[in-house]
């Protein structure tokens, strides 16, 4: 398996999400919340609606992931026209099985050959997520 990398440049997310938006409200939320949350991209997958809206942490089997405040609303939204026991991103051909990782990774191939970039894949969103956290403490430890 080859090594994934993150998205490091800040004004490409979001010309990423600019365009996601437009392409695609599920994959803009994936995109979305796979770089506001340190979720891996089973996680993310398998997340039900009734597990994120209105909630302020995400219960996983042995941690917590704090859903960022900066995000609330967009979940919100996203969620009003959804089923609430469903599944957060299901299964174009059903509701009572989440997306299947290959679509998120040709949706990562897609924005790779768009934008230019390489080597992504889908854990490029949590190593994004991570990329950017680092940076923040590191910046808070510097002054």
């Amino acid at each position: 398996m080859k090594a994934v990398v993150a998205i490091k440049d800040v004004e490409v997310i979001q010309t990423i999400k600019e365009y996601l938006k437009g392409k695609s409200r599920r994959d803009y939320m994936i995109f979305y919340l796979g770089i506001h949350t340190d979720l891996n991209i089973n996680d993310l997958l398998n997340l039900k609606v009734n597990d994120v809206k209105g909630k302020d942490f995400i219960q996983l089997s042995k941690r917590e992931v704090i859903i960022p405040d900066s995000t609330k609303d967009t979940i919100r939204k996203y969620c009003r026209s959804l089923e609430e026991n469903g599944y957060l991103f299901h299964s174009i051909n059903s509701s009572d099985r989440p997306l299947h990782r290959n679509t998120v990774y040709k949706m990562m191939k897609d924005i790779e050959a768009r934008f230019g970039l390489e080597d992504l894949g889908c854990q490029s969103l949590r190593k994004t997520f991570w990329y950017h956290l680092s940076i923040l403490i590191a910046k808070e430890y510097t002054r």
